[in-house]
C-alpha cells in the first residue's frame, strides 16, 4: 500500500469514527458534569479570564477549581477554531469530544503500526472507530478529562517507543516530544498518573530484559529520565500556579515512582556492567535477588504508596460513600463488560496470548510494552466501570493483532470487524442524554425568577449551574462536599419545618427543585444515611369495597391503604379511612393519573407506595403533595417530572454582586454589597481583607439598611502579596449585635 492510499484510508477510518460520535449531537449535553464545565467556557469566554474560585458551586462560599487547567479551556480552544466555520460555542462544546476521539485515532493508528505493522494497524483502528468501550466518552455532548487526555498519552507512549529506536540525536527529540505529549496528559486530567505507570513498569520489566540478555539500557534510562521528568515538571509547574486535586499524585510520581525507576533500572544497568562476564544462569539468581529484595521493600518503605496506587487513591475502588453514589465508579460487572466489547473481548483474549508468545520468542519490547499497558489496563477495568475507556485501546490493538494473524481465511477479519461495526452502531443509536425535556424546561423557568441558590439533590446542581446559570449548594463537579450532602439527605427526610428553613438560611438557600428521580433513586439518600430501608415502591392496585384501594405485597396478601393522595381537578384530594374489611397496611399511597411521570416507566397511571419512614417528610410533601405540611415552600413551577418551590422565610443576608474571582496586583478590587432583608433593618457592614499570608490587608465599615446597595472598592498595591485572599463581610445591627457573616476567596495575581 503506498502512502496515498494508506493516508486515504486513515482519513477514511477517522471521519466515519467522527461521524459515528456526532449521533448524539442532537440531544442535550449527555453528563452531569458537562453542564458545569459548558458554563465555566462560557465565564472564561465572556470575561477573558480564568475562574479561579467557581462561585455557583459551594454556594454561598464557592468551590475550588479542582480540575486540570487545560480541561477548562479545551471548550474555548475548540471554539477559536470552529467559529470560523459559522458554530457557536455551545455547538463547538458539543463538537470538542467527538473530534478529540477521532483523532486520537491517529497516534494509536502510528503507535500499533510501530509496533506491529501496517496490518495490524489498520485492523486495531477499525475495532477502536466502533468500540462502545471508546465510544461512549467520546460522543458530541461528552465532555470529561479523560476523552482529552489518551490523545496525549498514546501520542507519548508512540513518541518514547521511537526514542528507544532511533541513534542519539533523534532519541533525544522524540524523548522530548514524549515529554511534552505526558506534560499536556496532566494538563487535562487529574488522572495522569495511568499513564505514567504504564511507562514506569515497561521501563522496570525492559530494564530486566536488558539484564538478563547482558544489553545495555542507557537509551532507555536516558529516554525515560527526560520524558518522564519534562512531563512531571510541567504538571508541577501548573500545579504552582493553580492548585487541584491532583497534588498527591504527583508528590507519589515525583517522589517515588520517578526516581525509584530510575534507581532501580540503574542499579541493572550497574549490575550488568559487573556482572556481565557471569553465564545467564548466575545472573537469573542475582536477578531474582535484586527484585525479591525490591518488592520486599516496598510494603515496608513505602506502605501508603502501595495503597494509593492499588485502590486508586481512593478513586479506583471507591472506598468512601461518595464514591459509591456515582454510577461510573461502581465495579465492573460481565454484562457491563460485555455490553462495552462484546465480541471484541473474545478477540482480545487471543490477541494477549499471541502477544504473550511473541515476546517469549522474539522479546520484542513492542510486545513488553503492550503487555504492561494491557495488565494496568484490566486493573483498573476490573475495578470501576468508567475506566473500561481507559482499557479500550490496549485491547483494541491486541484484538486488532489477532485478527491480523488470520491469514488462511481472509474473509473471516471483515465478517468479524462487520460485526463489531454494528454493535458499535446499534450502541451509538442508544446513547441518550441524562437531562431530559421536564428538567431542561423546569430549569429554563427559573431565570424568569430573581437570582438565588438552588437546593437540590448533587446530580442536578450541575443542570441548575449550566442552564438557569443560578448557584447551588452541592453539584457533581465542584460541589461534592460529603458533610453537605450528608445534611441534605437529613433535610429531605426532615418532618419539622422549622428545621428545613434553619437548613436553608445556613446556605442563604432560596428554591428548592425535587424530582421524580431523586424519588427512584432514594438509594443514595440511604446510604449517606447508612441505612437500607428507605424506599418508594411503585405498584399496580384493584378496589376491593366501595371507594378502598388496595395494596397487593410481593407474596400476594391483599391489604386495604389507610390514607390516599390523589389530584382532582388540578388540586391534591385526600381521602383517609378508619376501617376495612381486610388489614390496613402501614403507610400511604399517591395515585398518580398521569399528572406524575417517572422515567423508564411507561405507565401514567400508577400508585406510589410511602411506607412510614417517608410520610410526612419535606421531600414526599414537595415531590407529591404540593407542599402539604410545609407552609414556607411555594410551589412556582410543576410538570409531570419536576416540582420548583420559592423559600419563604425570615432573613437578613449581606450579598455580594459584581464579584469577580481574581484580580491583578495593582487593579482595584471593585464590587458591591446588598442587603436582603425581610424585616427592617439598619446597621453597619464591616469589610475586612486578609492576604495569603492572613494579615489583615483592607478594613472599611459602612452604615446599611435593608435596601442598601454599597459599592467597595479596595486598592492592591504593586507590592502586595500573590495569592489567595480572604474577603470577609459582616452585618451588624443598630445594637451592635453580628445578623450575618459571610466570606469569599479572592485570587490575586500578577
Amino acid at each position: 500500500m503506498n502512502k496515498f492510499k494508506e493516508l486515504a484510508v486513515l482519513a477514511a477510518v477517522v471521519s466515519a469514527a467522527f461521524a459515528l460520535r456526532i449521533a448524539t449531537y442532537k440531544y442535550y449535553l449527555l453528563g452531569t458534569d458537562e453542564f458545569v464545565y459548558y458554563k465555566i467556557g462560557e465565564y472564561i469566554l465572556e470575561n477573558n479570564e480564568f475562574p479561579y474560585v467557581w462561585y455557583l458551586s459551594n454556594y454561598p462560599e464557592g468551590g475550588g477549581m479542582g480540575q486540570a487547567p487545560l480541561l477548562y479551556y479545551a471548550s474555548v480552544f475548540f471554539y477559536d477554531v470552529l467559529k470560523f466555520f459559522g458554530f457557536s460555542f455551545h455547538e463547538a462544546f458539543k463538537l470538542a469530544a467527538p473530534i478529540a476521539g477521532a483523532l486520537t485515532l491517529v497516534p494509536v493508528y502510528l503507535l500499533t503500526k510501530h509496533i506491529f505493522g501496517r496490518r495490524t494497524a489498520f485492523y486495531s483502528l477499525a475495532i477502536l472507530a466502533v468500540l462502545p468501550a471508546f465510544s461512549y466518552r467520546t460522543f458530541a455532548g461528552f465532555y470529561r478529562g479523560d476523552t482529552f487526555s489518551v490523545f496525549f498519552m498514546v501520542l507519548g507512549f508512540y513518541f518514547f517507543l521511537l526514542s528507544l529506536s532511533s541513534d542519539t540525536k533523534k532519541s533525544v527529540k522524540f524523548s522530548i516530544l514524549a515529554g511534552l505529549s505526558f506534560g499536556f496528559m496532566g494538563l487535562v486530567w487529574n488522572g495522569f498518573l495511568f499513564g505514567f505507570v504504564v511507562l514506569s513498569g515497561f521501563a522496570i520489566l525492559y530494564s530486566l530484559l536488558a539484564y538478563i540478555q547482558a544489553k545495555s539500557s542507557r537509551q532507555l534510562l536516558l529516554s525515560y529520565a527526560m520524558a518522564a521528568g519534562l512531563g512531571i515538571l510541567m504538571i508541577k509547574y501548573s500545579l504552582l500556579l493553580q492548585s487541584r486535586g491532583a497534588e498527591s499524585y504527583l508528590r507519589d510520581l515525583a517522589r517515588y515512582v520517578y526516581p525509584a525507576t530510575l534507581v532501580l533500572a540503574g542499579v541493572l544497568e550497574v549490575l550488568k556492567i559487573k556482572t556481565g562476564h557471569l553465564d545467564a544462569r548466575r545472573r537469573a539468581y542475582i536477578l531474582l535477588f535484586t527484585v525479591a529484595v525490591s518488592l520486599a521493600a516496598v510494603p515496608v518503605l513505602f506502605p501508603q504508596l502501595l495503597e494509593n496506587l492499588l485502590t486508586g487513591y481512593g478513586g479506583v475502588k471507591a472506598a468512601s460513600v461518595l464514591f459509591r453514589t456515582i454510577t461510573e465508579l461502581e465495579p465492573t460487572t460481565v454484562d457491563m463488560v460485555w455490553e462495552s466489547y462484546h465480541i471484541t473481548l473474545a478477540l482480545f483474549v487471543l490477541g494477549l496470548l499471541l502477544l504473550f508468545k511473541q515476546f517469549y520468542e522474539k522479546k520484542s519490547e513492542g510486545a513488553l510494552f503492550m503487555i504492561v499497558w494491557i495488565l494496568a489496563s484490566l486493573f483498573v477495568l476490573k475495578t470501576a466501570v468508567r475506566y473500561s475507556f481507559l482499557a479500550s485501546i490496549p485491547l483494541a490493538i491486541a484484538s486488532g493483532f489477532f485478527i491480523g494473524k488470520i491469514k488462511p481465511l481472509k474473509v473471516v477479519p471483515y465478517i468479524v470487524l462487520l460485526i463489531i461495526t454494528f454493535h458499535g452502531i446499534a450502541f451509538a443509536a442508544d446513547v441518550k442524554p441524562h437531562m431530559n425535556d421536564e428538567w431542561h424546561t423546569a430549569l429554563l423557568s427559573l431565570k424568569n425568577e430573581d437570582e438565588g441558590a438552588v437546593l437540590t439533590w448533587r446530580a442536578y446542581g450541575s443542570w441548575v449551574q449550566g442552564v438557569a446559570g443560578f448557584p447551588t449548594v452541592v453539584d457533581t463537579l465542584h460541589g461534592q462536599s460529603t458533610e453537605r450532602i450528608n445534611e441534605i439527605s437529613r433535610f429531605f427526610l426532615e418532618t419539622n419545618e422549622s428545621k428545613t428553613l434553619d437548613f436553608l438560611k445556613k446556605y442563604r438557600v432560596k428554591y428548592v427543585a425535587v424530582s421524580t428521580e431523586i424519588v427512584m433513586k432514594i438509594q443514595y439518600i440511604s446510604e449517606f444515611l447508612n441505612t437500607t430501608d428507605l424506599y418508594y415502591n411503585i405498584a399496580p392496585h384493584s378496589g376491593v369495597g366501595e371507594g378502598i384501594l388496595t395494596y397487593k405485597d410481593e407474596r400476594g396478601n391483599i391489604y386495604a391503604i389507610k390514607k390516599v393522595y390523589k389530584k382532582e381537578r388540578g388540586r391534591l384530594a385526600v381521602r383517609e379511612y378508619s376501617e376495612a374489611p381486610i388489614p390496613f397496611y402501614p403507610g400511604e399511597v399517591y395515585i398518580s393519573q398521569g399528572e406524575v411521570s417517572i422515567p423508564d416507566f411507561s405507565a401514567t397511571n400508577f400508585i406510589v407506595y410511602i411506607p412510614p419512614k417517608l410520610q410526612n417528610t419535606l421531600l414526599t410533601s414537595l415531590m407529591f403533595l404540593d407542599g402539604r405540611g410545609f407552609e414556607s415552600y411555594k410551589l412556582i413551577y410543576s410538570n409531570s417530572q419536576v416540582r420548583i418551590y420559592k423559600a419563604v422565610y425570615e432573613h437578613t443576608f449581606v450579598i455580594p454582586e459584581n464579584f469577580k474571582p481574581s484580580y491583578r496586583v495593582g487593579e482595584d478590587l471593585k464590587f458591591d454589597v446588598r442587603v436582603e432583608s425581610t424585616v427592617p433593618f439598619k446597621g453597619v457592614l464591616g469589610v475586612v481583607l486578609h492576604d495569603s499570608t492572613g494579615k489583615g490587608a483592607f478594613t472599611e465599615h459602612y452604615n446599611v439598611t435593608e435596601a442598601s446597595v454599597q459599592s467597595i472598592s479596595i486598592p492592591l498595591p504593586t507590592d502586595s502579596t500573590v495569592g489567595n485572599y480572604r474577603l470577609l463581610l459582616l452585618l451588624y445591627d443598630d445594637k451592635g449585635n453580628q445578623v450575618d457573616s459571610m466570606w469569599r476567596v479572592i485570587r490575586v495575581r500578577k
